[in-house]
């Protein structure tokens, strides 16, 4: 990003950087407004908040609307303009002044991989949230996830109601679609974890935690009978419960260390560490497969990490040519990393001057 401007995000009146290609620190108090120019960034990336469901929370309470526009400039100087406006009844898209119809459109364009202190207990959350970061990464590793997961989900909810209605007549047709689109996202998951492994492997010996770490995908089902097999076999027991028991909607990640689960052992200082490489590995492939830098959004880096931790993941995503930027209330941690190819950002009250 070579131009980033943002207009009524939240206490965010009126915002226009031209951040640096590296280092990009945004300092300033707690509430004054940092973490939402990350959250702008992933409202042009993702199109939605990691903060918020609710778009009406995201735009500035004395406003109707919210917009987020950007410059991205290649390697081989060529451009991409993306922009995203956004108010409580409509959802806005555009690329290079084009109406965009799918997100997904500018994703591809700018891919992010966001941090923050609560991403270090992915190992101890909930399965949906190692499905997203799966997911995530197979959305950038392979353009057929996305249309196989929508035309998945679609299936599912047709099958789901008519389990909780029991109104059968047409179960079979959904069984055959899920086992359909189902193959293919557990397919496309597990190249993406074979192209992960050795990347996640390199990056964790670094740390020298265990010898041994290894990326396993539990499907959803039992990997011994095909998923059509299974979803017949279930559904009775399905009937019951109103709803689809097993598929690629309950897969799972598994992180193994010298075999066994790494998050049935290691410390909590460990699971951090491993989190870190596990996600820096998921921006190095994310980078190789687009073949531009990623954008890396670094939300209070020193609440989680301690001094050496903090000096590794910087050296790391430094070495990489990534664009990151990077919040925090700690100006001598910014000095630390202070140089020439780096931009210091203060912030307060909503108001963002270079420093």
């Amino acid at each position: 990003m070579v131009d980033l401007r943002m207009t009524n995000v939240r206490n965010l009146q009126q915002v226009n950087l031209q951040p640096s290609p590296g280092i990009n620190f945004i300092v300033g108090d707690n509430g004054s407004g940092k973490s939402s120019v990350l959250e702008a960034i992933t409202l042009l990336s993702r199109g939605k908040s990691f903060r918020s469901t609710k778009v009406s929370e995201i735009i500035n309470f004395s406003q109707s609307s919210l917009i987020v526009t950007t410059e991205l400039r290649n390697q081989n100087n060529t451009s991409n303009k993306l922009g995203v406006e956004f108010s409580k009844n409509k959802r806005e898209l555009r690329l290079n002044g084009e109406k965009a119809y799918k997100i997904s459109e500018l994703a591809y364009q700018l891919p992010t991989q966001f941090f923050d202190p609560g991403c270090y207990n992915l190992l101890d959350a909930e399965p949906k949230r190692r499905r997203q970061f799966i997911d995530w990464g197979t959305f950038h590793h392979d353009l057929i996830f996305l249309d196989a997961w929508k035309r998945y989900k679609k299936a599912l909810i047709h099958r789901n109601r008519l389990l909780k209605s029991g109104h059968l007549q047409t179960i079979d047709v959904w069984d055959q679609k899920l086992a359909e689109y189902g193959g293919i996202i557990t397919q496309v998951r597990v190249d993406y974890l074979q192209a992960l492994n050795p990347l996640f492997a390199c990056l964790i010996q670094r740390f020298q935690i265990c010898s041994h770490f290894e990326l396993r995908l539990m499907q959803g089902w039992n990997p011994e009978y095909t998923l059509i097999e299974v979803l017949q076999q279930s559904r009775q027991s399905d009937i019951r419960y109103g709803y689809t028991q097993f598929g690629p909607h309950k897969c799972d990640l598994m992180v193994m260390a010298d075999d066994r689960a790494a998050k049935s052992f290691l410390s909590r200082g460990q699971k951090k560490i491993l989190v870190l490489a596990l996600m820096l590995a998921q921006i190095d492939l994310m980078t190789q497969i687009h073949q531009i830098p990623a954008c890396v959004l670094v939300d209070d880096i020193t609440a989680e990490l301690d001094r050496t931790n903090q000096d590794e993941f910087m050296r790391l995503l430094g070495n990489n040519n990534h664009q990151l930027f990077v919040t925090t209330t700690d100006k001598n941690f910014v000095e630390r990393f202070r140089h020439d190819d780096v931009k210091v950002f203060e912030i307060s009250a909503g108001v963002i001057h270079s420093a």
